[in-house]
């Protein structure tokens, strides 16, 4: 009897990954709209993302109501460029104290008893 000369090849089929992206409703704070942008981008690059609408549509589907009506209203309703858009979120929705304020802030934080050089630089780098 010969041998059959049929391989079994299986077949793969690669998905994008999908990249979890938190709602963003532009009430948190200035670490929350800086990590909600570096989601946003990972998912960009992730699910490979090449025309502008693709962009928008991720960035567009993760907003809240208010910032959506916000975004509308700094662009006058262009809201095609994704680029832009995350720019205007990161800088409406960013660090809101002014460069003395933080300046004030960071040196009078002070290591406190019994905390690791660790857990202060964290603190130091949430003041």
């Amino acid at each position: 009897m010969a041998a059959s000369t049929k391989k079994n090849n299986p077949i793969v089929v690669l998905a994008p990954r999908e990249v979890p992206i938190g709602k963003f409703y532009g009430d948190g704070s200035a670490r929350d709209t800086r990590r909600f942008v570096e989601e946003v981008k990972a998912a960009w690059s992730a699910q490979r993302c090449e025309t502008e609408q693709e962009k928008c549509g991720i960035l567009w589907s993760h907003l809240g109501e208010e910032v959506r009506r916000e975004l509308n209203c700094l662009l006058d309703g262009d809201t095609r460029d994704p680029q832009m858009m995350l720019q205007t979120i990161a800088t409406t929705y960013g660090e809101r104290r002014s460069v003395s304020c933080l300046l004030g802030s960071f040196q009078s934080t002070r290591q406190r008893h019994g905390e690791t050089c660790r857990a202060f630089s964290h603190r130091l780098r949430d003041a």
